[in-house]
C-alpha cells in the first residue's frame, strides 16, 4: 500500500490520508509475518488502455507456496477500482510450470503476444532447473482476465481460507 495525494479537497484529503495510515496500522497489527506478503515484480507492460504487472507471489497468507500472477490495471483509474489479477502458468504434457522467470511483449504476424519463461519450484529464489517457453496473445490474455473479473462482479465464490489478507484484517479494512 502507498499513500498518494488526491485530488480531494483539504479536510478530505487530510481524512483520506488518516484513513490510509489507519489501515496500513491495521495491517500490520495483524500480520503474523511481512514474509506472507513478499511479491517479486518480474515485468510490467501496456496494452491499449491497460497497464499490466507480472508478479510471483505466495498463493496466500500462511502458505509457503508461490504463484505467478498477471495483474491488469486502467491507465486512467488512479483509485484501483479497474484492478483484476490471475493466476499465470504454463503447462507441458500435464507437467505445470508455475514461477514466471522472464517474459517480453512481441509482434508476430501482426499479433502481441506475451512470451514468458517458466519454472517449476515453490520458491522464486530457488527454482528447479528444468524450465519452458510459452506464449499467448495479448487478446486472449486481456478477455481471460475479464472473464475473470466479471466472475468477481457476477458472486464468484473463493475459498475463505484461501486470500491474500488475513480474514480477520478484511473485515476491518475500510473502502473508498
Amino acid at each position: 500500500m502507498s499513500l498518494r495525494k488526491s485530488a480531494f479537497d483539504i479536510e478530505e484529503n487530510y481524512m483520506y490520508q488518516y484513513e490510509i495510515c489507519r489501515m496500513r496500522s491495521q495491517i500490520l497489527k495483524n500480520v503474523s509475518s511481512l514474509n506472507d506478503y513478499v511479491i517479486y515484480y518480474k515485468d510490467a507492460f501496456k496494452y491499449q488502455m491497460y497497464t499490466f504487472l507480472l508478479t510471483n507471489q505466495k498463493t496466500f497468507v500462511g502458505n509457503d507456496l508461490f504463484v505467478s500472477k498477471i495483474v491488469r490495471l486502467c491507465k486512467f483509474d488512479p483509485s484501483f477500482k479497474t484492478y483484476v489479477d490471475m493466476e499465470l502458468s504454463c503447462q507441458l504434457d500435464g507437467v505445470k510450470y508455475n514461477l514466471l522467470q522472464d517474459s517480453l511483449v512481441a509482434k508476430l504476424n501482426g499479433t502481441d503476444y506475451l512470451i514468458a519463461s517458466f519454472a517449476k519450484g515453490h520458491n522464486p529464489e530457488n527454482v528447479e532447473s528444468e524450465s519452458i517457453l510459452c506464449r499467448i496473445s495479448l487478446e486472449n490474455l486481456n478477455s481471460d482476465l475479464t472473464q475473470a473479473q466479471m466472475q468477481f462482479i457476477n458472486g464468484y465464490q473463493f475459498n475463505e481460507e484461501e486470500r491474500y489478507f488475513p480474514i480477520n484484517l478484511v473485515s476491518k479494512m475500510v473502502s473508498f
